[in-house]
């Protein structure tokens, strides 16, 4: 992309995004349709390539968020809707802009880690996705896509790059659930239903529990961590809001690799190994996360409380625990006082009502509620 088709690119999404400019939106959609999605771009892998590059140009030289969206949203459109168009080597290949040592992938990340923090959310967010769908695509064709977990435990050890690297992992898992209904832009409906389903099998075996600890750990950390080390309390609230919606996101994960079907019941039984249970179950862990509400018993008056969503996110948290599944929740396998710590728990959120003021927090609440009732009749 030259500087003349630069300056026209960024021209086109003032005028389409950003309804700036005299011209004609409808055809500068066209026009910049015809520039991003253009059908003779995608024939094959080498041209997909192309579009890649021009992309990259507009990544490593431009400021102007229309134009980043854009250039953001193209490429997820591209990957989606045109992957199964080839081989396996263009599969491969389709991952390099601008040389065979540069991948699509990485560059994003790269930029997306050195330029996170200056980034609109929305911006962050379409990145994010373009990321990990990259990554769920290729995950059983290039096992190098698989190093991402690993370069994400490294992020989540730098305060300025923490959000973005769990933003990223969340997104990541939703990825990785075949036909999940909670990603954007969904998969083409021709997408490989077994392709996806031994990817989704092989990251639950490999990868999935890594993350959901990554994510404890993290709420752990955050939550022991003093004001000089966290950095802010707003940074230490968003660090709650990822770790959770993280550690939620796994535990909602399709296990048996399926899309679940389960009616009424809005948390359904799990599919997940059973030796999960004795990992996240605990008295520590539920001290932990009622402590964060502000309603533990202990530590109260050193922390602040929670606010509405992230109420709502540790109920949730707190009640897929409890809905593992074939596993009767109050055995003699798990530790003797789980059962008294929810029930004080329990309590003290019913006696103190903060929280309760939120209609998402009562409903999960409530259901959190129901759920400890036929634990206790079982």
């Amino acid at each position: 992309m030259d500087q003349k088709s630069f300056e026209q690119f960024e021209t086109l999404c003032n005028a389409v995004f950003g309804n700036l400019g005299t011209g004609n939106t409808l055809e500068a959609r066209e026009m910049l349709e015809s520039i991003c999605l253009h059908p003779s771009f995608v024939e094959k892998a080498e041209s997909l390539c192309l579009v890649g590059f021009s992309c990259r140009t507009v990544f490593d030289n431009s400021k102007n968020i229309y134009a980043l969206h854009c250039a953001g949203t193209s490429l997820i459109k591209l990957m989606t809707d045109y992957w199964n168009n080839y081989d396996n080597d263009q599969k491969l290949r389709i991952r390099f802009v601008s040389s065979l040592v540069s991948r699509l992938g990485d560059f994003i990340l790269q930029y997306l880690i050195k330029n996170g923090s200056e980034l609109p959310p929305h911006i962050t967010t379409t990145l994010c996705t373009l990321i990990c769908r990259i990554t769920s695509l290729s995950w059983m064709t290039d096992t190098r896509q698989r190093n991402i977990l690993e370069l994400m435990l490294q992020y989540t050890k730098s305060r300025d790059n923490c959000i973005i690297a769990l933003t990223i992992l969340e997104e990541l898992v939703a990825q990785m659930v075949p036909k999940s209904t909670t990603i954007h832009p969904p998969l083409p409906p021709e997408t490989s239903n077994t392709q996806q389903n031994k990817a989704a099998i092989q990251f639950r075996d490999s990868n999935l529990l890594n993350v959901a600890l990554l994510a404890l750990n993290m709420l752990r950390d955050t939550f022991q961590a003093d004001d000089a080390t966290v950095g802010s309390a707003q940074l230490r609230n968003d660090l709650y809001d990822k770790s959770l919606k993280l550690l939620n996101r796994c535990f909602s994960y399709d296990c048996r690799a399926s899309k679940i079907e389960d009616g009424l019941e809005s948390h359904p039984t799990l599919g997940i190994p059973s030796d999960w249970l004795n990992r996240f179950l605990s008295s520590e862990n539920l001290n932990l996360l009622f402590s964060m509400w502000g309603c533990g018993g202990w530590m109260m008056d050193s922390y602040e409380r929670a606010e509405a969503p992230i109420t709502t996110e540790i109920v949730e948290a707190v009640l897929w625990m409890i809905c593992c599944s074939r596993t009767d929740l109050f055995s003699s396998s798990l530790e003797t006082d789980v059962f008294s710590t929810l029930l004080q728990h329990l309590l003290n959120v019913l006696n103190s009502g903060h929280g309760l003021d939120d209609s998402d927090t009562v409903h999960a609440f409530c259901q959190l509620l129901d759920r400890f009732k036929v634990g206790v009749v079982m």
